[in-house]
């Protein structure tokens, strides 16, 4: 989702009007997380939220417990924090979108499809 965050606006001359009405990197790189983070956050705490309900007033599911959802809540938000962050990273280093979003879905394979695949591979 945010794969071209800065590369569009290094492309598009952009960057350059931003930082000289004094913006500083640190406040551009926040405000351009948080846009990449809080949609996210928001569908998924409405998601866990009907989940949690729902789950909670079934009367045969047996033990359920709304730690373990806010445990599972959090760690989802973790796993999307550091993928926010890489993107970000990503994207302020590379010299175009097109390489932003070849490196990213590299990154997305190797980490959530080929780490798993290799760690439970038994020796």
């Amino acid at each position: 989702m945010g794969y071209n965050t800065f590369t569009r606006e290094k492309e598009g001359g952009t960057l350059k009007l931003v930082k000289s009405q004094g913006l500083s990197n640190w406040t551009l790189a926040v405000g351009k997380w948080w846009g990449i983070f809080l949609p996210v956050f928001l569908i998924s705490t409405f998601l866990f939220a009907i989940g949690g309900v729902l789950l909670g007033t079934l009367s045969n599911f047996g033990s359920f417990e709304v730690t373990h959802l806010l445990l599972l809540f959090a760690v989802y938000l973790l796993f999307y924090a550091i993928f926010t962050n890489l993107t970000l990273v990503v994207s302020m280093l590379s010299k175009s979108s097109g390489i932003a979003l070849v490196m990213l879905l590299t990154l997305w394979i190797i980490i959530c499809l080929g780490a798993p695949k290799a760690a439970s591979k038994r020796s």
